[in-house]
């Protein structure tokens, strides 16, 4: 059960890395 909290952690923490990315990107 730990693996699977911590697999979707990490998935949020990528989404909203690409997220603000993309933002970034876009204000550019």
């Amino acid at each position: 059960m730990q693996s699977a909290v911590i697999n979707a952690i990490e998935a949020r923490r990528l989404h909203m890395i690409k997220r603000a990315e993309y933002l970034l990107q876009h204000k550019l």
